[in-house]
């Protein structure tokens, strides 16, 4: 078992705000700098200095991280390893945004269950934002990511380039068209994700890069369900602009069709991400290898 002062100076690296610390390791704030204190007085070091609204760590603070998160790693090992003997089952807890996790993990996450029974796992789905704060403060193991997301915070790895199109029903009067302007495309009325989702993120800023704001399209509907979506496009209720690996389906049976839209290119990224030097044993390098590897 690791030291409980190390796992606060462990956090408190990683999230360099001591409220924040305090609230992920469920105690007081007194509490993370009394801990703190104490690993300065204990080494004889200074940990942390104070820039603008962060406290960021010293460079003797580097080296003792170093460590303390190697301590970590292999505490945790050994717990997971000792506590999954005996019949009781590992269990980790993933978390996905929405196109992942609900078109995309549930092949990974049905083959990876027959290969390795003896692993329990979780799945929540949510939005890009919540889906990353739940790995901030430790509620999942491993987050699947779409599109941007801090790369300076966390560790990632690639899963796939993904690509939003713009879709529509058949039976919408913009189907017989070859492509479609930026210009026109922003008077249709378009059903997007909801704010904080990684689509609508991804989109609002490769528009912004080319000098549109989406705020000027007329975006009729917002909703958080992709189901939904397809749904209500299916029905001809509006076009959206979605992930193509969540539209594979209709796309191939042809209840949807894909619209080209002129010089607009929307791939975006498929990330595996995880806490800096808090992931605990083997399993996240074993499923992110699985994972990438075709099975």
């Amino acid at each position: 078992m690791i030291d409980t002062r190390l796992l606060t100076f462990i956090n408190l690296a990683r999230l360099k705000n001591y409220t924040r610390t305090a609230e992920v390791l469920h105690m007081s704030q007194p509490a993370v700098t009394q801990h703190i204190k104490f690993l300065e007085n204990y080494y004889n070091i200074k940990l942390f200095y104070k820039h603008e609204k962060e406290y960021l760590i010293t460079q003797e603070g580097e080296i003792l991280l170093e460590y303390a998160q190697k301590m970590y790693s292999l505490s945790d090992k050994t717990h997971r390893l000792l506590s999954g003997t005996g019949g009781i089952p590992k269990k980790y807890r993933l978390g996905a945004t929405l196109t992942i996790g609900g078109y995309l993990l549930p092949e990974f996450l049905a083959v990876y269950k027959k290969k390795k029974p003896l692993t329990g796992l979780s799945l929540t789905v949510k939005n890009t934002t919540d889906t990353l704060n739940d790995l901030q403060r430790e509620a999942i193991d491993l987050a699947l990511i779409e599109g941007e997301f801090p790369k300076d915070k966390f560790d990632y790895k690639l899963l796939k380039v993904d690509e939003l199109i713009l879709v529509a029903s058949p039976k919408n009067r913009l189907s017989e068209i070859q492509k479609i302007s930026i210009s026109k495309l922003s008077e249709e009325g378009l059903i997007l994700r909801e704010p904080g989702s990684g689509s609508r993120d991804f989109l609002s800023q490769k528009l912004h890069s080319m000098g549109v704001d989406l705020s000027d399209f007329n975006i009729s509907m917002e909703v958080g369900s992709l189901t939904a979506i397809k749904e209500l496009v299916l029905s001809d209720a509006g076009i959206s602009i979605i992930s193509k690996e969540a539209v594979k389906k209709e796309l191939a049976e042809g209840t949807l069709i894909h619209i080209p839209i002129e010089n607009l290119k929307l791939e975006r990224e498929f990330n595996f991400v995880y806490c800096k030097g808090l992931h605990a044993d083997d399993f996240i390098d074993e499923f992110i290898e699985f994972c990438t590897s075709g099975f």
